[in-house]
């Protein structure tokens, strides 16, 4: 593989490393623009949130502040978002609502359905369709037998870990907020609010790398994050709206679904 051919493997590696689904169904499930999954971040990659205290009057610093919409981004249990996405060419749109332990989302790409997930309890499910299984390579019956069913990985999986961390607020923040160093950028009026630019490096749950992450913070007595920009390089990156903080999710499990094991993967 050549030197651009390398360099393109590792943008995409990146790419698909915020959205970490690619074992879901083995060797099929690795798409250019992938369900929205992300295994979890080392503990020590976010600790620079750990100091979090409450605003002051004096104007907080970039980490002080990120702290806070974090802290209380995480008080508000829940959150809706909308991701676009894309990579060399390929752009998908995310539809999530996720929360501290259960989660939903839908790919949609050409504005067709590609991918559905879930986390419900301890179990998260997929359901993809026949077209979108096809690009990813997957052989044509095979596609048509699994395609529009929903397929269960319970946290006894091995591949759990690899769904969880995209489909909770957890996940959510671990993908958008920027590691340190951080820089204040410009102050942004935003109908009645105020948002603050926050910049850095990619987050903790990017994978690693180059490349570097924005977000846009509300100002006031609870900070919340309100948009974020991921950009891996080479025509990769993620943008994030967050909206309808606190509102819960309700989900409930597919009555039927394919547990991944049984398809031996």
């Amino acid at each position: 593989m050549d030197g651009g051919g390398r360099r393109r493997s590792r943008v995409r590696a990146r790419f698909s490393s915020r959205f970490a689904c690619a074992a879901l169904l083995g060797a099929f499930v690795v798409a250019l623009v992938p369900v929205v999954c992300q295994a979890q971040p080392k503990t020590a990659e976010r600790a620079y949130l750990s100091g979090r205290s409450n605003a002051t009057s004096a104007p907080p610093s970039a980490t002080r502040l990120l702290a806070a919409a974090d802290k209380d981004a995480l008080a508000a249990h829940w959150v809706t978002l909308q991701v676009e996405a894309h990579s060399s060419g390929t752009r998908g749109l995310y539809n999530e609502q996720v929360g501290p332990g259960s989660g939903y989302q839908v790919l949609t790409i050409d504005k067709s359905v590609a991918t559905i997930a879930m986390l419900v309890g301890n179990t998260a499910y997929l359901k993809s369709s026949e077209r979108f299984l096809r690009q990813l390579g997957v052989a044509k019956a095979e596609a048509a037998k699994i395609s529009n069913r929903w397929i269960s990985v319970p946290s006894t999986d091995r591949m759990f870990q690899q769904f969880v961390g995209g489909l909770t607020i957890t996940g959510a923040l671990d993908g958008t907020l920027p590691l340190p160093p951080l820089t204040m950028g410009a102050k942004i009026k935003q109908g009645n609010a105020t948002e603050q630019v926050i910049e850095g490096r990619l987050p903790a749950g990017a994978g690693g790398g180059s490349g570097s992450a924005t977000i846009w913070v509300t100002l006031g007595a609870h900070p919340l994050p309100a948009r974020a920009s991921v950009d891996f390089g080479h025509d990769s990156g993620l943008q994030t709206t967050f909206g309808k903080w606190g509102d819960p999710l309700r989900v409930t499990a597919p009555k039927k679904a394919i547990p991944a094991a049984s398809l031996g993967l």
